[in-house]
């Protein structure tokens, strides 16, 4: 039988010479070239992965903003604490935003929003972590400070100057910017570079 099929095989050959097997040189040639233009395009999509987070950021920040400057809006005051679970809280309804727990009566998120309205919607579990701080996409909670004269959320040491004048003090140096709030993520490497990104990859707010 394997002798008749050997026969057929070289017949086919004859009649047939362009079929034949690959040799081990020409499959070692292919899947060279297949890891190159794998390692192409790995470059590309790490850029597109980086630049989707990006945006994911920015409208993160933007969001954030938005509510602040609602809460503002309501009450006529910034919201000012260190605490994101404080914070979270408040701006979700008073309801915490990872467990759903509403605030104690008396707590800082019920006296800070005493009508209990829902300045901000956090969607999913991925953007917040058990304290209730909302996460960059990256994994690491958002740096704001708002225009109240008082310390900033989640940077210690990091404080605003006048309350109410229109400008926002930035970490580093003092500098200020025409803006009521200033947020920014410390990127990738996850590491607090007091907003910079020009040597550094922190993406903040009061930048395009």
């Amino acid at each position: 039988m394997n002798s008749e099929l050997r026969i057929q095989n070289s017949e086919l050959r004859t009649r047939n010479p362009e079929i034949r097997s690959f040799t081990l040189i020409e499959l070692m040639v292919v899947m060279a070239i297949i890891a190159l233009m794998a390692g192409a395009l790995l470059p590309a999509l790490r850029f597109a992965r980086d630049a989707t987070k990006k945006h994911v950021a920015r409208t993160d920040m933007s969001n954030l903003g938005t509510a602040l400057k609602a809460f503002h809006l309501e009450y006529g005051y910034w919201p000012q604490t260190t605490s994101w679970t404080e914070m979270g809280t408040m701006l979700n309804a008073n309801n915490h935003p990872y467990t759903g727990m509403p605030a104690a009566a008396g707590s800082w998120a019920s006296n800070n929003n005493a009508r209990a309205i829902q300045f901000m919607e956090f969607k999913t579990t991925n953007q917040i972590d058990v304290t209730g701080a909302l996460l960059d996409p990256w994994g690491s909670p958002y740096i704001v400070l708002s225009d109240h004269g008082g310390p900033a959320l989640g940077k210690a040491g990091w404080s605003d100057t006048l309350p109410e004048d229109g400008k926002v003090t930035l970490p580093g140096g003092g500098t200020e910017i025409q803006a009521q709030v200033a947020i920014y993520s410390v990127g990738i490497d996850k590491t607090d570079n007091n907003g910079n990104n020009t040597t550094e990859d922190d993406l903040p707010s009061w930048m395009e």
